[in-house]
C-alpha cells in the first residue's frame, strides 16, 4: 500500500488531480496573480535594501539562499543581512530596477532585470536573475545571480 503524504490529505480533492481542466480565463487570472505577487515582493526587496530593513530582508530571503557572483556561488543570506544592516555603510540614496521580466512557474518565479544602485560613494549598474519560491505561505528568494552588464 502506498501511503499518502500528510499534507495531501489536507488538500481538497478537486486540486489534487492534474486531470481537472482549467479554462484559459482562469489560467490567465492565476498567472497574472502570481506576477502581481512577485512585483510586490520585488518592491519590498528594493525598499528593504534602500532603507536597510533587516526585518523585511529576513522575511524575504530563504535561510539557504544561494547567490552566484563573479562565478563563485555562496550562501548569501548572512552576507546580505550584514551588507544592509543599519550600521553598515555606505547607505544607498536610490535603487532603480528596469527591464524586469517575470517568468512564472506557478509556485516559483524567475525575475530578470537590470538595476542601478546609487550612494554618495558609487553608482553601479548590475544585472540580476532572482529565483523566488512560494513556500510556507510566502514568497522566498532562494537563489540569484549578479553580474556586470555587458552593454548598457
Amino acid at each position: 500500500m502506498i501511503s499518502q503524504s500528510p499534507t495531501a490529505s489536507k488538500i481538497p480533492q478537486s486540486t489534487q488531480s492534474a486531470d481537472v481542466p482549467i479554462d484559459a480565463s482562469t489560467a490567465e487570472t492565476l498567472m497574472s496573480s502570481v506576477e502581481d505577487e512577485i512585483r510586490r515582493v520585488e518592491e519590498r526587496l528594493r525598499i528593504a535594501q534602500l532603507h536597510c530593513d533587516p526585518k523585511v530582508l529576513d522575511q524575504l530571503l530563504d535561510e539557504r539562499m544561494l547567490l552566484l557572483s563573479d562565478g563563485q556561488p555562496y550562501f548569501a543570506k548572512a552576507r546580505i543581512m550584514e551588507m544592509y544592516a543599519p550600521h553598515a555603510g555606505p547607505h544607498l540614496k536610490s535603487i532603480h530596477w528596469r527591464d524586469s521580466k517575470i517568468i512564472n512557474f506557478g509556485t516559483a518565479a524567475i525575475v530578470i532585470c537590470r538595476g542601478e544602485y546609487i550612494s554618495d560613494q558609487f553608482n553601479i549598474s548590475l544585472e540580476f536573475m532572482r529565483f523566488w519560491l512560494h513556500k510556507g505561505g510566502q514568497w522566498k528568494l532562494i537563489a540569484g545571480t549578479i553580474s556586470q552588464p555587458t552593454t548598457d
